[in-house]
């Protein structure tokens, strides 16, 4: 069975295999689509692998779809910088209780909990794939 790639400016767009008469033969692709649509197809029965949607195509050989750059340590920073703001935002109500002399021991042992936790954050190595994140105080 024939498989064809539609190539629209040597991006592949569209991979088309013909229908199948009612005897399991396949029709000709001049027999299922427009001429125009016949013009731009390549016949990619036998690659291997089987190229795919938005992989390009020079006139010889298709080449896969680039795989985006991930950005790890863009990444991790970036959460690194939203869980501390989240900390700073936890704390604050805790530290102002605790300068003004009225903290609870509640109040107090959470603000040091909640300080281990940005102490932690801190150190946390954004160059790895997959930081271990410290789990924030309830």
């Amino acid at each position: 069975m024939k498989t064809y790639a539609k190539v629209d400016s040597g991006v592949v767009t569209e991979v088309v295999t013909p229908t199948l008469d009612l005897n399991g033969e396949q029709y000709p692709l001049e027999a299922c689509y427009p001429t125009e649509f016949v013009l731009q197809c390549v016949d990619i029965t036998d690659h291997s692998p089987q190229p795919e949607q938005r992989w390009t195509y020079d006139g010889n050989s298709f080449i896969p779809e680039a795989q985006p750059v991930v950005d790890v340590v863009g990444n991790n920073e970036a959460k690194k910088v939203v869980l501390l703001n989240e900390a700073s935002l936890s704390m604050t109500p805790l530290l102002l209780a605790l300068q003004l002399g009225d903290a609870t021991e509640k109040e107090s042992a959470d603000a040091m909990a909640w300080r281990h936790y940005s102490l932690a954050l801190q150190s946390v190595d954004v160059t790895q794939e997959n930081p271990v994140w410290p789990v924030a105080p309830q």
